[in-house]
């Protein structure tokens, strides 16, 4: 708070050419009396502004974890805290130093935020606490807290609080659990849990038809550390602290090959890069085809193309002889494109219409992204085929509903709908041409493995294409 620290009465006599002064009466009871002549000018001098203080502590210090606490002043100033290790403190330049460089830095990196966002979400105020994790074991750590201003720069005095980590275990103790999930075609997620947070630890992939060893795999690892230690002019002792691991891992691991066995291994890593403990590994097949969670519902309902030629005449003639199919097309959450076609027949037979060759068929006589659809089709058997894509392109699993079309189980004619424009009919023998399956074998399909629903997946008006009639 602002407080005057003189408190002064300026008493002016009259103003006249020989009298004229200044006095000021002090708290202690003093008076102090000038001339007017000699006075240049008054000033009120604040008192300086309160300083932020903090009040740091630490609980739960384990071998690689602490819980911070912060507890400032006041709550009307932001500030900024952290920990680092002692040895870096004691060359860093102090807290202001630290602070200061590390919101240059974010600034620099995040160029699409301005410094008053950078600083709002860097920024405590009020009381705080957070717990810090996958720290060294047995060392000794500094915490720190300063006030920061608008401007990103460091005023009032830092507080410090010094702590140290519990010793760790031997390192040939440590266990791992290795788990893993949302597996692909050509990638997983990875997840590892050490039973001992300060172990450092290595890990990757093998494939197992190169697996020659748990020996010949660390060696392969060590020689691989020196080669990138070489190439970036790192020592083994940085390659291993930059990119060994401490406490739980999670990790997308991407670039695998299709219907392949991996093993995930993992073993303690001493700082020269030599194994410290026994390997743990852990054996998974990536899938043969990446199959998305994108699909859609289909309900449907259907009308006898004769009743209507003689209920509407003039619109619905060509119907004659023929069922008229209304879909209704839902797409889940997952679905960001879709297609939907219908053919003649039962096509739910994978030896004679395979996934793959069907698929195609679909891309190339079906209907893209439609919610409804009017079919025209034979009464009989018929199969409903289609499937969707997902915003990262991959395929959800291909449909077949097999349907059967029954004039005495047609929806009357009172409800259907004239006025229907969702894009014109198409005949079911349209599908059924273009998937040449009625009379040749699968075999002797032309490639198509050129197309895929992510290569379309941004198409639009794709209905008019490939349609044989």
């Amino acid at each position: 708070m602002k407080q005057i620290i003189l408190l002064f009465i300026l008493i002016c006599t009259p103003f006249c050419s020989n009298a004229q002064s200044l006095r000021l009466h002090l708290q202690g009871g003093e008076v102090l009396e000038y001339p007017a002549s000699m006075v240049d000018s008054l000033v009120f001098v604040p008192a300086d502004a309160e300083q932020p203080t903090f009040e740091l502590w630490c609980e739960d210090v384990g071998i690689a974890s602490a819980h911070l606490y912060v507890r400032p002043s006041s709550d009307d100033f932001r500030y900024y805290y952290d920990i680092t290790t002692a040895k870096s403190f004691e060359n860093a330049g102090g807290v202001a130093s630290i602070v200061e460089k590390f919101i240059e830095s974010t600034s620099n990196t995040l160029t699409g935020m301005t410094l008053s966002q950078v600083l709002e979400i860097a920024l405590s105020q009020g009381e705080d606490d957070d717990v810090v994790q996958n720290l060294p074991s047995d060392t000794e750590f500094v915490f720190y807290a300063m006030a920061v201003d608008d401007s990103g720069k460091c005023y009032g005095n830092p507080a410090t609080y010094r702590f140290r980590t519990l010793p760790g275990g031997d390192p040939a103790d440590c266990t791992y659990e290795i788990n893993y999930n949302n597996v692909s075609s050509s990638g997983a997620s990875i997840t590892i849990e050490p039973s001992d947070p300060s172990v450092r630890y290595w890990w990757g992939l093998c494939p197992v038809s190169t697996y020659s060893g748990d020996a010949v795999l660390m060696n392969l690892v060590e020689s691989s550390i020196d080669e990138f230690a070489a190439s970036s002019q790192m020592s083994r002792e940085e390659v291993v602290m930059s990119y060994g691991c401490t406490g739980r891992t999670e990790e997308w691991v991407d670039g695998l090959e299709p219907s392949t066995a991996y093993y995930i291994f993992v073993y303690a890593i001493n700082t020269d890069a030599t194994a410290a403990g026994k390997m743990t590994k852990k054996r998974f097949t990536t899938s043969e085809k990446d199959v998305s969670s994108a699909g859609f519902t289909l309900s449907y309902r259907y009308f006898d193309g004769d009743e209507l030629a003689t209920s509407y005449p003039e619109s619905c003639a060509k119907y004659a002889g023929s069922v008229v199919v209304d879909a209704t097309i839902e797409p889940n959450d997952d679905a960001v494109n879709w297609v939907i076609a219908l053919a003649s027949g039962d096509l739910s037979d994978l030896t004679l219409y395979p996934d793959a060759e069907t698929q195609q068929a679909v891309l190339s006589a079906g209907y893209f992204n439609v919610r409804e659809k009017r079919f025209v089709a034979k009464w009989g058997t018929a199969t409903f085929l289609g499937f969707a894509a997902d915003a990262m392109g991959v395929d959800g699993a291909l449909m077949r509903q097999v349907v059967e079309f029954k004039q005495s189980e047609a929806t009357s004619v009172t409800e259907f709908d004239v006025l229907e424009t969702v894009s014109a009919p198409r005949e079911t023998d349209g599908f059924q041409k273009e998937l040449r399956a009625t009379a040749l074998p699968v075999s002797v399909f032309p490639p198509k493995s050129s197309q895929t629903m992510s290569s379309i997946r941004n198409f639009r008006g794709l209905s008019h294409c490939h349609l044989a009639e």
